[in-house]
């Protein structure tokens, strides 16, 4: 049986990637021999071995990091919520109502500060949400 470049080019894909059998392992190599073009376009095609080598799996802590990296913007977004809404109702309360509110210099400060902590509560929200899947 005459082996043509055509099914060299289909086998290796296998050849290239280990999973060709003894076999096909053998022909394919014959024939990489007489073809020296094709010869160097497989050695191209070949995996380097310091990537194959490479561990492919997540590290042992990885759980772990993300849990943290998680959980400490949720604590803040929860902490941030907490202070808006205090900063923002203080000034409500009855005794300074009678106040102007633009005059009475402690009341704006804390106001003030309820919209820097509205402003921190939904950027850590915004930074927390998951982009949509493609």
């Amino acid at each position: 049986m005459n082996v043509t470049r055509d099914v060299i080019l289909d086998l290796l894909p296998l050849y290239l990637a280990g999973e060709a059998s003894n076999d096909t392992r053998t022909l394919v190599d014959e024939f990489l021999l007489s073809d020296p073009t094709l010869a160097r376009f497989a050695l191209r095609q070949a995996p380097d071995a310091a990537v194959a080598d490479l561990p492919v799996g997540l590290p042992a802590d990885h759980g772990t990091i993300t849990l943290h990296k998680t959980r400490t913007p949720l604590w803040l977004r929860t902490l941030l919520l907490g202070f808006a809404v205090l900063f923002s109702l203080i000034p409500l309360v009855p005794n300074w109502s009678r106040l102007s509110l633009l005059i009475y210099p402690p009341a704006m400060s804390i106001w003030v500060a309820g919209v820097a902590c509205w402003v921190g509560f939904f950027t850590v929200t915004r930074r927390l949400r998951v982009p949509p899947a493609a």
